[in-house]
């Protein structure tokens, strides 16, 4: 019998997975439960990489590899509404009136001789 297919949920639960590894890893790295080393050793088995395969030269004086945060994501600028501001409200009129004009016509005759009738024109 044929082994059934991984799905997206369980590579995305391997994904996930690994990240809270790594993360956790980082975190006793930096407490100082493992060495820089070890730390490496660990990483690469937990991305599954083979320790020949590990071309890590590390200088006995290089500072120790810590995690830090990435910082929150900034909106860019403002959105077209908020760069346009009130501009959007006789816009929105003037195609509402258009497409009203276009799709029936008698009602947009009736409603702009009632509206000039008001005005006194």
């Amino acid at each position: 019998m044929a082994e059934p297919e991984p799905t997206l949920g369980d590579a995305l639960a391997a994904v996930n997975a690994r990240i809270v590894a790594l993360e956790r890893l980082t975190r006793l790295c930096e407490v100082g439960a493992l060495t820089v080393d070890e730390f490496l050793v660990e990483k690469a088995a937990i991305l599954g990489h083979r320790q020949s395969d590990l071309s890590i030269a590390r200088a006995p004086d290089a500072p120790p590899i810590s995690f830090h945060p990435a910082e929150p994501r900034r909106p860019k600028g403002r959105s077209l509404a908020g760069r346009l501001g009130w501009t959007l409200v006789p816009l929105g009129l003037v195609a509402g009136l258009a497409l009203t004009a276009v799709s029936q016509p008698d009602l947009a005759a009736r409603a702009l001789d009632e509206a000039m009738r008001i005005v006194g024109l």
